[in-house]
Formats: structure tokens, C-alpha cells, sequence
């Protein structure tokens, strides 16, 4: 066989076997498409923490293991309620959470699996996304919607949650800082916890003291019973109306719903017939899908929290007239949102006292008695800056510098 003739023919071979591969991975990626997108079954060999494999060939599917589903609605929980990543991992390990890696959390937030969904790749003129799973979801698509806005949310300064001082990265300096916390070893040898301030020369707050004055603010902000029971009936005349309102609502996301798939299949019928092209079939039908997505978690959002309103209601107001209870029964997450929701995120502290120029109306009606037991001073902003002008960043103070900042909040 002369050389010329025998390279052709490897050649050809060569080009024929990867002409093979080549549909062999068509085929592979279509019976993939087909089987997850239309017939919504999950393909890994490994299954998603909280479900194991049972079954065989097509029927082999994924089924809830009720332990790691406990730990899996724990997780997503927690993350509802704002509770630091590091923290949620602590809890679930201590309930039987083993795996491994610094993302095993976050990879368990990101994973639309639990809300009974599977993500799909795009696949020749076939669209990609999020498509609806034949397996049992572990939680509700609302709640998994919810988190993903919560984890898109733009990052914050981490701040390490300590129990001895609870209150760090949430008092402020009166240079709008707010003062680290750390343990000072004392002469006997044993530690005490401060919140100190960066700058030199600022505050440097026993938390000791600063921890002991706090409830005694609480108490003074626990409402009257007869208050109480005016806030119940203004509350449940005003839950009432929102119900009614929310009814409407609820009706009109449900027609814009409707229309809205219409429209979807509308353009699947031209596409089908050939009336519109691969783009803009991509193009629509991601628009459409994103808004029936959205109109659905809407509705869902609305609907629960009408049937929620009148619970948190009841079981919460009586809570009012014992503020103190509420702040020193909770946990140190609590106790910071509390502080936070409170005082609009502007506590402060100086000469042994808290300092703030905001607080909720419905909890300041004796924050001149406050005053007068030296816990908190409660005035305006106008008043705060006069008595209290902020400090600069060399220490200095001017008002000018406490109204740049609370025209910057």
C-alpha cells in the first residue's frame, strides 16, 4: 500500500471516529434533556443531601430521608431569620450535619432540588432552567425563593457573634464607629469584656455595666395593659383591611398569571410552526418562565402571609408589657435584632450612658423617666447633635460632621 494511500485512510478513520463521539454526545445530552426537563428526574448517581436513590432504570428516583430533611428545613430556616452562615453550620452539625467543606451550607441554599425543582442545561434549540422535579420538594418554593433574594443581597462586613457581647457591631461610638469587643484580663486574673472604640481617646464601655442597664430600658418601654388592648383592636381592624386588600391583589396576580401563560403558549405553538426563529423563542419563552415564576411566588408570598397575620398577632402582643422578658429570654441573634429594629440601627453610648436619636414610638412613652434613672437619653436629631456632636475622624468634634452622617443613614 503506498504511504500517500494509508495516511488518507487513517485520516478518514479519524475524522469518521470523532464524527461518532460526536453524535454519541448529541445523543447522550438529548437523553438527558428529555429526561430531566420533561420528565423531571434527577440523573446523578449521588443524591442531594436529605434524599436517597431508590428504584431501578427509569423508575429510579429520589425519595425524602426524614432525618437529613429535618436538618435540610432547619437550614433554610435559620437562613430566613438572618442567622450568620457559620452559625447555621453549627447548629445543623449539632443536630447530625456531616459534610465536609466550607460551601457544604451555601451549596445546600443554592440547590433548587429541595423547592422539588431541577436545573437543566440548555440543549440545541431546547431553553435551559429551572423545571419542575417528579421527586417530593423538602420545602416550599416560596421559602427557596426567598433565599436565593437573601443570598443575591450585597455582602456585610461579617461580624463574629460572641455571647458576652452581644451587642457588637450594633452600639456605636458617638463617632458613628462601631466599638470592637474583646476580653481584658484583670489583676486577679480574671477576664471582663469591653466594647472599645478604634479611635484613641473614645469610649471603652465595661459591658458589664452596659449589659446590666439594658433591660432596665426594656422594662420602662413595656406598654400598659390598657394600651395593649387598644393596639389589638386598632391591629386587628387594620389586618382586616390589609386581608381584603391582599384578596384583590391575590385576584389580579392571578389573571396577569393566566395571561401570562397564554402568551407562553402562544409562542410555543409558533414555534412548533416554524413562525419564529431558535433567538426568539430563547427569548420569550425566559421572559415568560421568569414571570410566571415570579407571579407564583407572589401569589403563594400573599396567601401565607394572610393566613400568618392574625397568629403573630395573638401570640406576640402580649409580649408588650413585658419587654425586659422578651429581651433577656432571647438568644444573642435576637437580642441584636431587637437592638437594631428598636433604635433604627442608631444606639449609641457615652459617660455611662445609651444616647439615641430614634426609637419607635410605640416603645418611647417613658423616655423621660429613663433619663432621670440614668439608662438612655432619647431626643431628635436636631437635639442629639447639639448636646452631642459626633466626633471627626482625627477625634475632633463639629456638627457638621454629625450632620454628614446622618444625612449619609
Amino acid at each position: 500500500m503506498k504511504p500517500r494511500v494509508a495516511f488518507f485512510r487513517a485520516g478518514l478513520q479519524l475524522l469518521l471516529a470523532e464524527d461518532d463521539n460526536i453524535n454519541r454526545s448529541i445523543k447522550v445530552k438529548g437523553g438527558i434533556y428529555t429526561a430531566m426537563a420533561k420528565e423531571g428526574r434527577h440523573l446523578s448517581s449521588a443524591p442531594p443531601y436529605g434524599y436517597r436513590k431508590e428504584g431501578e432504570r427509569k423508575e429510579r428516583g429520589l425519595v425524602v430521608e426524614d432525618r437529613e430533611a429535618k436538618i435540610v428545613r432547619l437550614i433554610f430556616d435559620a437562613c430566613l431569620q438572618k442567622i450568620p452562615l457559620y452559625k447555621i453550620r453549627e447548629k445543623a452539625c449539632e443536630i447530625g450535619f456531616k459534610r465536609k467543606g466550607n460551601m457544604a451550607i451555601q451549596r445546600i441554599l443554592k440547590n433548587p432540588v429541595y423547592a422539588g425543582l431541577l436545573k437543566v442545561k440548555t440543549f440545541k434549540n431546547y431553553p435551559g432552567g429551572l423545571f419542575p422535579g417528579a421527586h417530593e420538594p423538602i420545602i416550599d418554593r416560596v421559602t427557596w425563593y426567598e433565599v436565593q433574594t437573601k443570598i443575591k443581597k450585597s455582602k456585610k462586613t461579617k461580624i463574629k457573634i460572641d455571647d458576652n457581647i452581644p451587642l457588637r457591631g450594633i452600639l456605636k461610638c458617638l463617632c458613628g464607629k462601631p466599638p470592637t469587643g474583646a476580653a481584658s484580663r484583670g489583676k486577679s486574673g480574671r477576664y471582663y469584656y469591653y466594647y472599645k472604640c478604634a479611635s484613641p481617646g473614645h469610649n471603652n464601655i465595661s459591658a458589664i455595666k452596659a449589659h446590666q442597664q439594658f433591660p432596665g430600658i426594656c422594662k420602662l418601654m413595656s406598654i400598659p395593659e390598657r394600651d395593649k388592648q387598644l393596639i389589638r383592636k386598632k391591629s386587628n381592624i387594620r389586618l382586616e383591611f390589609e386581608i381584603k386588600k391582599n384578596r384583590k391583589t391575590v385576584v389580579t396576580k392571578k389573571e396577569q398569571l393566566e395571561q401570562v401563560k397564554e402568551k407562553l403558549y402562544a409562542v410555543e405553538d409558533k414555534w412548533i410552526r416554524n413562525e419564529i426563529n431558535k433567538d426568539s423563542y430563547n427569548r420569550w419563552y425566559s421572559t415568560y418562565n421568569q414571570s410566571i415564576i415570579e407571579l407564583e411566588h407572589s401569589i403563594n408570598h400573599t396567601n401565607n402571609n394572610q393566613n400568618q397575620a392574625f397568629d403573630l398577632l395573638n401570640k406576640n402582643l402580649d409580649l408588650l408589657t413585658e419587654m425586659a422578658y422578651v429581651y433577656t429570654s432571647a438568644g444573642t441573634l435576637k437580642k441584636r435584632e431587637f437592638v437594631k429594629t428598636v433604635f433604627d440601627n442608631n444606639l449609641y453610648y457615652k459617660n455611662g450612658l445609651y444616647r439615641t436619636p430614634t426609637m419607635l414610638n410605640l416603645l418611647s412613652h417613658n423616655h423621660l423617666k429613663m433619663k432621670r434613672k440614668g439608662l438612655l437619653i432619647y431626643e431628635k436629631k436636631a437635639e442629639f447633635h447639639k448636646e452631642i456632636p459626633l466626633c471627626g475622624e482625627d477625634g475632633s468634634t463639629n456638627s457638621r460632621t454629625a450632620k454628614n452622617h446622618y444625612n449619609h443613614k
